[in-house]
């Protein structure tokens, strides 16, 4: 048996040598290489006006300031360059594809290594992995928030007797500052609080109703509780120290739950206020100021009642982050401000706006189409653990995590394929569950064998599928739009024409590059002319001959402003179109109809489709195209 377990371990060991040696090469391969995405070029450039000296105030538009200072501390390091912009979110993405070893005892080695790859080769986790975005840093802050939280009750409840919220683990301070990491990350953070809120009332709900009836109450008796506890179990546990009657008239013990639902309660309560602009759109500043008073002030007194020991060091841990990276260390005043109201206040407004405009369904495409993988084998264990009655307070804690996910943002009025990533995350969790279990299955009947074999036959062709898919992702056509999850794409041809402007620079061919604001053309030439002599110009402006472009420039026109290049570029060659941005065909999917997928003529065509798009992706995609002309030899 010693044997068994050493080679066991050995194995498992071997494994996350492998892993960890995949998730570093395929998130470092050629990782300068890809055009500078719009919104990369934002961060970008933002993070290196701050990195030579030009100061950074925090805008809403671009989520939180977190992103900015790392991108600024890895140019401050390595130098800026492209490949630099993206080692915060490969840093992210390594240390995810780890952070299932946190849950070890309930994964168990199976799942943690399964769970490992899954994150590791997830095609929507590897791909914004090399990408200059946030979302990878909040889907690590986001496990670290869960598996914080289910550290705190697991310790709760193996206490010989659970306290008021007594004792001290270092595990309130990892969540304090993981939700304060996703506080200034994304705003995304405002679902993920509530996802655990919710996951914790009802967990407190069901403890207490075990208190009062028992773990097998008549079916009266629970619907009985579900009434009267589900509703109040918030409120009790933020006023425990006030209602010592009403606890003890309901039979009520403390949870390590309730510890949690105080803790974060407390801790969000103040960044809410904005919410209020749900009901009453326009809020007067002074009615700004007392709203975030009063619920500062609120949190405050539950949380000194609760514990004062704990929650000042908890409030410490979360709020001396959100203060000095929205301030941007005490040199932004409105920094104040953009933390407690603004930020929330525009992305409610954004919601209205429905970005993206995607369907409904959006994300029920996504999700199998990218992480079929996981996906089945997270099927698989959620309908297992539902026909079986065997959920446990963990599998529950994921379910929600991942099922909340899923249903948040396919409510939300702005749907983008970066969000699939935390979709992505809690089934990869789910998934190593589900191989631990039926691993553990194999080994109990002493199947494993024949359990290993069934298993490669139906994952075999979904993992073949998945890493196709990546190297289209990542390698074959990663700078060109010809699937969903690349929404949006700056050109290949950017960055050539980059080398070329340089190039003309250095042998003084060119003086200086003016760039025709129109259809969004500053973005992603911004960072990469940056620190160049650059001229940013409305296309009016250049039509009307009100900006005359310098003969030693270099012109970057919109296809209206070329249309007039005769009398724009006297002084230049003749102007060369080039692809800016590209735009995936959306239509294919855009329109579905329930018809359509229950119509069974009709599904050979769809299974036609479907086969040409997973061996060769869409079609060239459309785009903006643009113009651009040197000066004269």
């Amino acid at each position: 048996m010693n044997i068994i377990s050493s080679r066991r371990d050995a194995a498992v060991l071997t494994g996350f040598v492998l892993i960890f040696s995949l998730a570093v090469v395929s998130r470092l391969f050629d990782l300068g290489s890809r055009a500078m995405h719009h919104d990369e070029s934002l961060h970008a450039e933002f993070a290196w006006r701050y990195f030579i000296g030009l100061g950074y105030e925090h805008d809403p538009m671009m989520h939180g300031p977190l992103l900015f200072h790392l991108i600024c501390g890895s140019f401050l390091i390595f130098g800026d360059s492209e490949f630099t912009a993206r080692l915060p979110s490969v840093i992210a993405g390594v240390v995810l594809v780890f952070s299932p070893i946190l849950l070890k005892d309930q994964l168990g080695k199976v799942g943690v290594l399964a769970a490992s790859l899954f994150l590791t080769i997830s095609p929507s986790l590897l791909y914004y992995s090399r990408f200059a975005r946030n979302d990878l840093l909040v889907c690590l802050a986001t496990v670290l928030v869960f598996v914080s939280a289910w550290k705190i009750i697991q310790k709760g409840n193996s206490s010989s007797k659970i306290s008021e919220g007594n004792d001290f683990s270092m595990w309130y301070v990892v969540l304090s500052l993981s939700l304060s990491s996703l506080f200034l990350l994304k705003e995304l953070s405002y679902i993920v609080a509530a996802l655990l809120l919710l996951y914790l009332n009802f967990a407190l709900a069901h403890e207490w109703s075990v208190q009062r009836r028992g773990r097998e109450p008549e079916l009266r008796s629970r619907i009985l509780d579900a009434f009267l506890l589900i509703p109040s179990s918030w409120v009790i546990a933020s006023l425990w120290p006030f209602a010592c009657r009403l606890r003890n008239a309901l039979r009520l013990g403390w949870r390590p739950e309730a510890n949690l639902i105080v803790l974060v309660g407390t801790l969000v309560l103040p960044l809410l206020g904005a919410s209020v602009r749900l009901i009453f759109p326009n809020v007067p500043d002074v009615a700004i100021l007392v709203i975030i008073g009063g619920l500062t002030i609120a949190a405050i007194v539950v949380g000194l009642c609760w514990n004062p020991k704990i929650w000042l060091i908890t409030a410490a841990a979360f709020y001396v982050p959100l203060i000095l990276f929205y301030s941007t260390f005490f040199t932004n005043e409105l920094g104040y401000k953009s933390l407690f109201w603004d930020s929330l206040s525009y992305w409610i407004d954004q919601q209205e706006v429905r970005r993206g405009t995607q369907p409904w369904y959006y994300y029920l495409l996504l999700v199998p189409l990218y992480e079929i993988l996981p996906l089945i084998l997270t099927t698989i264990g959620a309908g297992y653990l539902a026909l079986t009655r065997q959920l446990s307070r963990f599998t529950v804690l994921l379910l929600v995590w991942a099922f909340g996910c899923l249903t948040a943002l396919t409510f939300a009025g702005e749907k983008m394929p970066w969000l699939l990533t935390h979709i992505a995350t809690p089934v990869c969790f789910l998934a190593g569950f589900t191989a631990n279990r039926i691993f553990r299955y194999g080994v109990k009947n002493n199947r494993l064998a024949i359990t290993g074999v069934l298993l490669a036959s139906l994952l075999s062709l979904p993992l073949a599928f998945t890493m196709w898919t990546n190297y289209g992702l990542n390698i074959k056509h990663s700078d060109t739009s010809l699937e969903p999850l690349i929404y949006t794409q700056s050109s290949p041809d950017i960055p050539k024409l980059a080398s070329e402007i340089e190039r003309g620079l250095v042998a003084g061919t060119i003086s200086g590059i003016t760039v025709d604001t129109d259809e969004a053309l500053s973005w992603p030439w911004a960072w990469y002319l940056r620190g160049k002599s650059v001229s940013y110009r409305a296309g009016d402006d250049i039509r009307s001959r009100s900006y005359i472009i310098p003969p030693d420039h270099v012109a970057i026109l919109s296809a209206e402003s070329n249309v007039l290049q005769r009398s724009i570029l006297g002084n230049h060659g003749a102007s060369d179109a080039y692809m800016h941005r590209w735009w995936f065909d959306e239509q294919t999917y855009r329109n579905l109809q329930w018809v359509d997928l229950i119509r069974i003529a009709d599904w050979p065509r769809h299974l036609k489709r479907l086969t040409s798009f997973a061996y060769s992706r869409g079609d060239t995609p459309h785009g903006v195209t643009a113009y651009i002309a040197f000066p004269k030899k």
